[in-house]
Order: structure tokens, then sequence, then C-alpha cells
């Protein structure tokens, strides 16, 4: 499968660069943005698997005291740059989302909520799951790796 798909892209950039038409496919796979990319059987794990090392990566940084949740150091870069992102895109900014985590006590239930408090509620202490890496059933990939 992945040869065909690796043929027909090529076929597709080379009728785009050199004759001007058809389709540059720039990445294939599991974060593909075409219509079959979820059903390729790597999709889901793939992305636990991203999310995993994200929340690893953001442990290391409470952890070492470099960065707090919930932004993580997002709202220093911003602060230090200077610019603020697109309107929407800012950590106070309202977004279009509602009922995406839960409400805080006082706040209107149904109302949009901000990115801060989306990401807050996302936070490894607030969220209703957990990564459970090493177990009596899962490899210890501490000591035997």
């Amino acid at each position: 499968w992945y040869e065909i798909m690796l043929r027909f892209n090529y076929v597709a950039w080379i009728k785009f660069a050199v004759l001007g038409y058809g389709l540059h496919l720039p990445n294939t796979g599991t974060f593909a943005r075409h219509a079959w990319a979820n059903q390729d059987p790597m999709f889901y794990p793939h992305h636990a698997f991203t999310f995993l090392v994200n929340d690893i990566g953001n442990k290391n940084l409470v952890d070492t005291g470099t960065e707090s949740p919930p932004l993580y150091g997002l709202d220093k870069f911003l602060e230090k740059r200077g610019v603020k992102e697109c309107p929407g895109n800012n950590p106070t900014d309202i977004t279009v989302y509602r009922n995406i985590v839960r409400y805080k006590v006082g706040q209107e239930i149904g109302s949009n909520q901000s990115w801060d408090h989306i990401l807050e509620m996302w936070t490894e202490e607030r969220r209703d799951y957990e990564w459970i890496i090493n177990d009596e059933y899962i490899t210890n990939y501490d000591e035997k790796v």
C-alpha cells in the first residue's frame, strides 16, 4: 500500500511541476489531509502516541521548573515576540467552542470558552484520563530497554 501511494504521489507531483496541472501532495501517511487519512490503521495509535509524547514533554517542563501549565511558556513567547497572534488565536481570546471542556463554578454553561480555559482544563491534573505507561502488564522501559 505504501509503494502504491508513493507512486501515486510521484506521478501527481510530476504532473503538477512539469505539466502545470494536477495535485502536489507534500505529505503522505498518518498525518496527511486527504479523505482516506483516518482510514490508515496507524491513524489513531499514532495520534495517541503524539499526545503522549506531548504530555511527557510538558511534564518534563513542569518537573524541571522551566514552565508551568496551562500554557507551558507559550504566553511568555508571545510577550517576548511582542506581536499577538491573529484574532481568535491568542490565549485569552474567546473561541467558537462551547462545552468542549467542563465549565468552572460561576461560568455560564453553554458560553464560548477561551483558549487558556480549554488548555487549563486539559492539563494533567484536571483531565478525566491518564496515561499508564509502566505497569505489570506493560514493559518497563526505564529498566528493560
